[in-house]
C-alpha cells in the first residue's frame, strides 16, 4: 500500500504541473481498509475493476490498458514491486509507449519530465526524457512522499472478463508463508543476517529480536543462495530495496550490492566482528562483536526494556 500511495503524490505533482487529471485503478478484490484509503485520496476518478479472486497479469494489466485509452497521452504510474514490474512492461508492450523502470526521482523543468534512476549500485543517478507521447513508469518504493492531500474521488467500474492470453499464465496454487509475513518494502524496522550465522541452524537469533522489535525479518542474498531464508527476504539490488526507520544488519559484511538496497533507511545499525567490514562504512551506529554475543544480550536488553514500559 505505501508504494501505492506514494505513486499517487507522485502523480498529483505532475498532474498540478501539466493540468491533468489522476485516475486511480484498483482491484475490486482489495481489502476493505485499503478501499477505506483509496477513497480519501486525491483523485478525479477511482475505478475498481473486476478481476476474479486470483492475480493474473493479462486480465490485470488489461484494466490498466483500458482505462489509459480512454485518455490522450497517459502517464501510467506503478509502484516498482514484483506484480508492478511486470504489469509496467506489459502496459508497455500493449500501449506502444515509453518505459522507464524503478525511479527514484523526477524533475519538471520548462514542462518537461526528466525521470531520475540509479544505476551502478546506485552510485551514479541519470535523468531520463521519454520522448513517447505515451509514458508508464513504475516508482521505486520509499523515494517519493505520501501524499496528505485528501479527496472524494468519483467511483466507478469496469469488467474485465478473461483475456486471452490468459491460457499463457495459469496460477496453480498459492502457498502462504508460515508466522507473521510483513513486506519488506513496507516495514518500518527489519533485522537482517547474513553469512555471519553460520547456518540456518543459528537463525532463531534474527527471529528472536525481530519479534522483540516487532519487526520483519531479512537476509543477504548469500544467506538466501545457500538456502538458508526464502529469496523473498532477500534484501539487495538483486532482491528488494527497502526504506525502514530502523535497520539491523547482523552478520553482514556489506557487499555493494547489499548495501545498495538498504540506503533508505533512516537509521542502520550493523553488527560484526570484523571492525574492516564494509557495512561500517554505511551504519549510523556499529557494534564490533561476535554476534553470538552480543545479540543475545541485546534481546535480553530490549525484553528488559519494555517490561519496564
Amino acid at each position: 500500500m505505501k508504494g501505492s500511495l506514494e505513486a499517487v503524490g507522485l502523480a498529483r505533482k505532475i498532474a498540478t504541473e501539466k493540468n491533468l487529471p489522476v485516475i486511480g485503478v484498483m482491484t475490486q478484490h482489495a481489502s476493505a481498509q485499503a478501499k477505506e484509503i483509496a477513497q480519501q485520496l486525491p483523485l478525479q476518478k477511482l475505478v475498481y475493476f473486476t478481476d476474479g479472486e486470483k492475480y493474473s497479469l493479462y486480465r490485470h494489466g488489461a484494466a490498466i490498458v483500458k482505462i489509459a485509452k480512454q485518455h490522450e497521452n497517459p502517464i501510467v504510474i506503478i509502484a516498482s514491486t514484483v506484480r508492478g514490474r511486470e504489469l509496467g512492461a506489459f502496459v508497455t508492450s500493449e500501449m506502444q509507449g515509453g518505459y522507464m523502470a524503478d525511479i527514484v526521482d523526477l524533475k519538471i523543468e520548462n514542462g518537461e519530465l526528466f525521470f531520475t534512476r540509479a544505476v551502478y549500485g546506485n552510485k551514479i543517478l541519470i535523468d531520463f526524457k521519454l520522448t513517447t507521447p505515451v509514458k508508464i513508469i513504475t516508482t521505486r518504493v520509499g523515494n517519493f512522499s505520501v501524499t496528505e492531500e485528501k479527496g472524494t474521488p468519483e467511483v466507478s467500474e469496469l469488467t474485465i472478463g478473461d483475456q486471452p492470453l490468459d491460457e499463457k499464465q495459469k496460477l496453480i496454487e498459492v502457498v502462504k508463508a508460515e508466522g507473521k509475513v510483513v513486506d519488506l518494502t513496507e516495514a518500518e524496522r527489519i533485522v537482517s543476517g547474513g553469512n555471519g550465522l553460520k547456518g540456518p541452524e543459528n537463525w532463531h537469533l534474527i527471529l528472536d529480536l525481530a519479534e522483540v522489535l516487532d519487526a520483519a525479518t531479512g537476509a543477504s542474498r548469500a544467506a538466501t543462495d545457500a538456502g538458508w531464508r526464502p529469496h523473498s527476504e532477500q534484501v539487495g539490488q538483486t532482491g528488494k530495496y527497502v526504506s525502514p526507520k530502523l535497520y539491523i544488519a547482523i552478520g553482514i559484511s556489506g557487499a555493494i550490492q547489499h548495501v545498495a538496497g538498504i540506503m533508505n533507511s533512516d537509521v542502520i545499525v550493523a553488527i560484526n566482528k570484523d571492525p574492516e567490514a564494509p557495512i561500517f562504512n554505511v551504519a549510523d551506529y556499529g557494534i564490533v562483536a561476535d554476534l553470538f554475543e552480543a545479540v543475545p544480550l541485546l534481546i535480553e536488553e530490549l525484553k528488559k526494556y519494555k517490561a519496564n514500559q
